[in-house]
This record gives structure tokens, C-alpha cells and sequence, in this order.
């Protein structure tokens, strides 16, 4: 089993993954946001400001889906990924069918708010 990592998202230079020793830089000169673990022991994140990737175990990043609205922040319940957007839309991912990201957004209820939550910036992976 790896030994796990920390990974620290930010807004202009990347992400950097410090492994307990070293920092490592990924996805440099991008905007990362909000990380949020998988249960498949990867990370997804908001690349760009209009991409949602994820970080596979391995360390390997793949584009999931892009969408024109400007995205902060993501979170995966069940089968389905759940992205939220600057101007409180939500919008649902199917990770069977990444680039298929909903064109109608769900209700931006408090309620569905709630559910996404802020865009937090750290996370740890395995």
C-alpha cells in the first residue's frame, strides 16, 4: 500500500502533494479547487475553473467533464457526482459517463447547497 499523501489545492499554481518529506507539483500554473476525496481512493477537483478531473490512486489525472459555467466546488454521493457552481447551480455527473455533465441544472435550493458545501482546498490520498 502507498503511503499516504497530503494534497494542497491552489487557486493559480497548481496543486502540491506532500508525500511527508517532499512537497511534488501537479497540475502546474492551473487553478485547482475544491478537493474531494473518492471511494475509489482518488480525488476529484475543480480544474480551471470550468473542468472537473480526477486524481486516480496511481497519481494519474483524467478530465471527467467541462462545462461552460464557472465551477467551485464538487462531491460524490453514490453513483453520481454532484459539481456547484459560482452562481449557486447544481450540477450532476455521471462518472460512468464523465463527459455527459447535465446540461439542466438540478435546483439551487439551500437545501442542495447544503449538500455541496464550501470549497475546501485540502485532502489526503492513499
Amino acid at each position: 500500500m502507498p503511503t499516504p499523501s497530503i494534497l494542497i489545492a491552489t487557486w493559480d499554481n497548481g496543486l502540491y502533494r506532500f508525500d511527508g518529506e517532499t512537497f511534488h507539483q501537479e497540475l502546474a500554473d492551473q487553478s485547482v479547487r475544491s478537493l474531494a476525496g473518492d471511494e475509489h481512493g482518488g480525488v476529484l477537483a475543480i480544474v480551471g475553473g470550468h473542468s472537473l478531473y480526477r486524481r486516480a490512486a496511481s497519481g494519474d489525472w483524467t478530465a471527467m467533464a467541462k462545462s461552460e459555467f464557472d465551477l467551485s466546488c464538487c462531491v460524490p454521493i453514490a453513483d453520481r457526482i454532484f459539481v456547484g457552481t459560482d452562481d449557486a447551480r447544481i450540477l450532476r455527473v455521471d462518472p460512468r459517463a464523465p463527459d455527459a455533465i447535465a446540461k439542466n441544472p438540478l435546483s439551487a435550493a439551500a437545501s442542495h447547497r447544503a449538500i455541496i458545501g464550501g470549497a475546501c482546498g485540502v485532502a489526503q490520498s492513499h
